[in-house]
């Protein structure tokens, strides 16, 4: 049976069924809270934060605000999904003209359209197709406003590569995980590839493939009771206690231990929403 893997409601709507309100926090991975402010001369300025969920902090309902709940499994484009997951900060504020918050609103009622269609595939594919773009869209309009944008022969040279190089990451991190692969790969030095990750995403080569593998592992045990072997073998470590080494040197956690908290959380939420 197909499961939804989005909802897109507004925060008066949230408010009206809040007995639904956790269980929407227990179903989905990522959450998106979205506020449109009018400015002067057919200005706006939208707002928005981006939540791990389950989350272990309180989340406000705003009337005002627009909710988005979806699972990571729907940012299917490997590239989009590093992008997304090593992006730096979970808070965004942007100046929009009126034709692209028009544009905004308009996207925002297909998804509304497509998740009463009881085709939940469907929707699916629409979805992800359309968070690819839109992670790419704000990406771009992100770089725009703080001048890193693409604007010169050296800025290009740099977006193009680092494309390539998170490309390359998502593609072959099962197989290889140093880093003079990835330099030949994309025909530059180690040294400059650094100068390019840190550049376009002000994080290390290293750090970039890394978060990756550990975001693929938390996606294994979040989502299926696999072995840590075979999650080990799944993500091309020879030996599972170097994962088990690896996973604990990035996230200060074991893997097991990783898993009983995600799901002592989830717990923890089921055992509220059961007793409201």
């Amino acid at each position: 049976m197909s499961v939804r893997n989005y909802l897109y409601t507004t925060g008066s709507e949230l408010i009206k069924e809040a007995d639904k309100v956790e269980k929407y926090f227990i179903e989905f991975d990522i959450l998106s809270i979205n506020w449109i402010i009018p400015l002067e001369n057919n200005k706006y300025r939208q707002i928005a934060k981006v939540i791990d969920l389950p989350s272990e902090n309180p989340i406000e309902i705003y009337e005002d605000a627009d909710y988005f709940f979806y699972n990571k499994s729907l940012i299917e484009d490997p590239t989009v999904r590093i992008l997304f997951d090593n992006r730096i900060s979970n808070d965004y504020s942007f100046e929009l003209p009126e034709d692209e918050v028009i544009y905004l609103r308009q996207i925002g009622r297909v998804i509304s359209g497509y998740q009463n269609n009881e085709d939940y595939d469907l929707g699916d594919k629409y979805i992800s197709n359309l968070l690819s773009q839109m992670i790419m869209y704000y990406k771009l309009v992100l770089d725009q406003q703080t001048g890193k944008a693409p604007v010169r022969k050296n800025s290009r040279y740099i977006q193009q590569r680092a494309q390539e190089f998170v490309h390359a990451v998502a593609t072959y991190y099962k197989v290889n995980k140093k880093l003079e692969f990835y330099a030949d790969h994309i025909m530059v030095s180690k040294r400059t590839l650094s100068m390019i990750t840190k550049k376009a995403f002000g994080k290390s080569p290293k750090c970039i493939l890394d978060s990756h593998i550990v975001e693929m592992a938390k996606t294994h045990l979040k989502q299926s009771d696999m072995p840590l072997k075979d999650i080990a073998s799944d993500l091309g470590f020879s030996e599972t206690n170097n994962f088990l080494s690896f996973f604990k040197k990035i996230t200060k956690l074991t893997p097991t231990e990783y898993r009983e908290k995600y799901f002592s959380t989830i717990r923890m939420i089921l055992f509220f929403f059961i007793e409201i």
